[in-house]
Parts: C-alpha cells; structure tokens; sequence
C-alpha cells in the first residue's frame, strides 16, 4: 500500500540504443537489441562508491546487502533506500525507507516478517502524510508482485494529514479492511464528509457537507450501495431534489 515503487533506472545509453535500432535493417535488430541491453546492463550497474563491496546487485539496479541483524538496500546510484533490521532472517525490528533525495518517507517496526505498531509516513519534504496502526492479526493476505510484500494486516486508526499539516482524514481498520466510522476534512478543517465502513463498504447514511460547513447530501448505503432516499441541498439548507434508490439502481424521484 504505502511505500511507492521506486523510481526505475535511466540511462541515457538506452535512448541511443534505440535511435540505433531504427537505422538497421529488421534482419539485425534482435542482434543489435540484444549486445545493446547486455552494454547498457553492465555500464548502468557499475557500483558507486558509496556502496559497501560485499553489496549485491539486485532487480533495476539496486544493491542490497545483508549482514547478520540487519539489511540495507540502495538507489542504483548509491543513496540509501531502505534499511531493516532482521531476526532469523526475518524483517524483525525498525524498517526505515528513505526518498532519493535522503529522506526519510516511511517508518515502522515489524515482527516476524509484518509490520507491526503505528508506522508513520511523510511527504518527499519529511511533513508527515499518514499514521496508520497494524497487527499480527487478524489479518487479510494481499501479496504486492512488484514489492514483495504481504499486506493486509491494517489494524486500527489511520490519520492522513495535508501538506499544512491539518487533518485530512480518519478511519479504521480492521484486518486490512476498512470498519466503522470515516470522516473527511476540508482543507479549511470544515468537516467534507462522513459515514461508515462495514466489510470494506459504505454502510448507513452518509453525510456530505459545503466547505463553509452547510449539509449539501444525505445518501442511505447498504452493502456498498446506494439503498434509500437521497437528498440534495443548496447552500441555504433547502431541499433540491430527492431520488429514491434500491440497491444501487435509482427507482424514482420524489
């Protein structure tokens, strides 16, 4: 969920290699592709110095290394990435993930390979973006193919914040399910939204509101949909439509 794949290697060598491609014939150009990526693999993975020589390359050109209770990982020109501690082999500890630019964007801890605890994340600028809880269990498994990761064991309130650091939203978890009230703020602090989550569905009624705090909808869910009257206002609190809805799909006005 949270971390945002990292940024993929660039080198300028593959651009040239394509304009080269272009000007061969179609019979050579599997070849040419082929020596071209083997040329650009190993000049875009030379390790800079700043990366420990026991470091190993991995996937995109980063480097890893892991040396008894802890492992590092590193951009593809040697600024820190991310670093861990382990037990067993196992992601155990503070998990710490930093920005190409050095800064610090995701940190937590973790326990036997889940995160763990309240873990907080930041804007590129190191102003903090979210809180958000996990627990062991219980827990829904979700494997992330790019990341590697397993998630799925959200547990507990999450705050989101703006850049100016005032709230923007709060909800809760439950086993990597969104359970129970949420609200939504403007940027204002004026109150946007709220309404409740049952089994990752909006449930009940929910409340919409105009920045200057004046109610503008009133809309019944059940099970994720719609299911009710919906109400519309204006900005002086008078009615400006009513429709009724069953189950997702309008029935009619009223």
């Amino acid at each position: 969920m949270l971390f945002g794949r990292p940024a993929l290697l660039r080198c300028s060598f593959a651009t040239a290699l394509l304009r080269l491609v272009r000007r061969v014939s179609s019979d050579h150009c599997s070849l040419v592709l082929a020596m071209g990526l083997l040329m650009w693999s190993t000049a875009c993975s030379t390790k800079p110095d700043s990366i420990p020589a026991a470091a190993l390359s991995i996937r995109n050109g980063f480097w890893e290394l892991q040396q008894d209770s802890q492992k590092r990982m590193w951009y593809p020109d040697g600024q820190l990435y991310q670093k861990m501690e382990l037990l067993d082999g196992q992601r155990h500890g503070l998990w710490q993930v930093f920005n190409h630019g050095g800064q610090l964007t995701a940190q937590g801890n973790t326990r036997s390979g889940l995160r763990d605890g309240e873990w907080r994340f930041y804007y590129g600028d190191g102003r903090l973006f979210l809180i958000l809880n996990y627990a062991s269990q219980p827990r829904k498994d979700e494997y992330l193919f790019i990341s590697g990761f397993t998630i799925g064991n959200e547990n507990g309130i999450y705050r989101r914040y703006y850049p100016d650091q005032s709230l923007e939203e709060q909800g809760s978890y439950q086993g990597g399910i969104l359970s129970g009230p949420l609200r939504h703020y403007y940027p204002n602090g004026q109150l946007a939204w709220r309404g409740e989550f049952s089994q990752d569905l909006k449930s009940g009624l929910w409340e919409f509101y105009y920045p200057d705090g004046r109610l503008r909808r009133r809309a019944p869910y059940k099970a994720g949909k719609l299911d009710g009257e919906l109400i519309n206002y204006d900005r002086q609190g008078r009615v400006l439509n009513r429709t009724l809805y069953r189950k997702g799909t309008k029935s009619d006005s009223v």
